[in-house]
């Protein structure tokens, strides 16, 4: 009987210090090991192709050292693809989702991430204006100031003004659309990751900056000129702009009525050669090709 309990006893001192281990190993070892919550912390991701991205920043698991693997899938694998270690790279424009699975509380428990690829961002190294400085009047509708870049660019500038009120540029089609008199330097910003790209211009909004003479008579709001039918006759014109003649300006003229059947014959040297086959009445305007709001109006009677 001594002999039986001598060899007993170490058997349940053994089972009992193996119990006590499992007992330990499941309620605190184990337990600390397994993920008690998923937490997302983003539900939307965008990257520009070829741009990576560590998915273990879009998720939080509980307790932080859990070891259960969190799983990354990715729903459309020609937008992006992700590595066994969960970083994900963008391959091409579109938009999918990112799965990410993993067990908590011996559930499998299943998070979604909408991912949108862009184009890589592309600003200009750099690029310049058609002019350095402009000059417009209040009722100036057709000035442009395009920009000029010989690269192929797609993020979209900002456009910032040192003074606010004077005038408005859209960047895409060059348009300067004035506002108020004053002066403004127009920057156009190209800004990526850190670098930034930008040039300016001047922009000056004021009344009668530029005029046109003629050597004929006024009468209320034409200038006349007499003329005989089928006989030559002419005027002169120059441009000013800030009361120095500018011949680098180009002049249209279009006539608004043609009753006596008018044509110009020559028109250079500051000299307009015309004639006229009937008798009556024309009207020429003559503006300016880059603003139309600077004009005058010539009356041709013909007799």
């Amino acid at each position: 009987m001594k002999k039986s309990l001598k060899i007993i006893c170490p058997i349940l001192i053994i089972l009992l210090l193996i119990g006590i281990f499992v007992l330990l190993y499941f309620t605190i070892f184990k337990n600390e090991s397994e993920i008690k919550s998923l937490d997302i912390n983003t539900r939307s991701i965008v990257l520009e192709i070829g741009d990576s991205k560590d998915l273990k920043d879009c998720y939080t698991v509980t307790p932080s050292d859990a070891s259960i693997y969190v799983m990354c899938f990715i729903n459309d694998a020609s937008f992006a693809e992700i590595s066994e270690d969960n970083i994900i790279l963008a391959k091409s424009k579109g938009e999918t989702t990112i799965l990410i699975k993993c067990n908590v509380n011996d559930k499998l428990v299943e998070e979604e991430i909408t991912l949108t690829v862009l184009d890589k961002s592309i600003i200009p190294s750099n690029f310049t204006f058609e002019h350095e400085s402009i000059n417009i009047s209040p009722s100036t509708i057709n000035c442009f100031n395009e920009i000029i870049c010989s690269e192929n660019y797609n993020v979209t500038p900002t456009i910032e003004y040192s003074n606010s009120n004077v005038c408005e540029y859209n960047y895409t089609t060059g348009l300067i659309t004035p506002l108020n008199l004053g002066t403004t330097t127009i920057t156009v910003k190209f800004v990526k990751n850190g670098e930034t790209v930008s040039n300016s211009f001047t922009v000056t909004v004021e009344e009668n900056y530029r005029i046109i003479e003629t050597n004929l008579t006024k009468e209320d709001e034409y200038y006349i000129l007499l003329l005989n039918k089928d006989t030559i006759g002419y005027f002169t014109l120059r441009t000013l702009e800030n009361n120095i003649e500018n011949a680098n300006i180009k002049l249209k003229l279009e006539f608004e009525i043609n009753e006596a059947q008018t044509s110009i014959i020559q028109h250079e040297s500051n000299t307009v050669l015309l004639s006229a086959t009937s008798i009556g009445e024309s009207i020429l305007k003559i503006y300016c090709e880059d603003d139309e709001s600077i004009f005058i109006k010539i009356k041709i009677r013909v007799s």
